[in-house]
């Protein structure tokens, strides 16, 4: 059986692992590489074994920094030098918003999700880098609402139906 050429891929955490990219847009053609736990360091580690023929990547990572205790300027110069590798292997980097947390662990991390977005808003603008912010669909009054989380952090099967639907227009 001959498989599609993945044309996209989707990086990040547990967050984005959790997705069925494939079957939420339609498509045999975008890779998953979301892995639970994941950091900022851990994608920099390995972005550059991204295959060649990738032509966008979505980038969302830097919640499980923040549980680490790893500070916002850490995330975002890590966030920069994927970036710039992304770049670099002729892949378009699009970044979407670092989710915010909701119910305990809202008041913890939010200001900090809050902090980085804005930092890489900014960046991106700056670098013609298309940025898609999914707290505006997924949030309110700053923290993750209930309806799409299951803990907190991690999300319901129709929050990941609305991301899909904010980024369909990117592939």
């Amino acid at each position: 059986m001959k498989y599609p050429t993945p044309k996209y891929v989707m990086i990040g955490d547990s967050i984005t692992e959790d997705g069925s990219w494939n079957e939420l847009l339609e498509r045999d053609d975008i890779m998953n590489r979301g892995m639970a736990g994941d950091t900022s360091s851990g994608v920099l580690n390995r972005v550059d074994r991204l295959e060649d023929n990738i032509e966008k990547a979505f980038v969302m990572v830097g919640i499980n920094d923040l549980i680490w205790n790893r500070s916002v300027n850490h995330v975002f110069n890590n966030y920069i030098q994927i970036l710039d590798r992304l770049r670099t292997k002729g892949i378009t980097p699009i970044v979407q918003s670092t989710l915010y947390t909701g119910r305990e662990s809202a008041g913890r991390y939010n200001g900090h999700v809050k902090t980085l977005n804005d930092k890489l808003k900014r960046y991106c603008e700056k670098e013609n880098i298309k940025f898609i912010d999914l707290n505006d669909i997924l949030s309110s009054y700053g923290q993750l609402d209930d309806q799409y989380t299951i803990d907190g952090v991690h999300l319901e099967a129709r929050a990941y139906i609305l991301w899909a639907e904010s980024i369909k227009d990117s592939l």
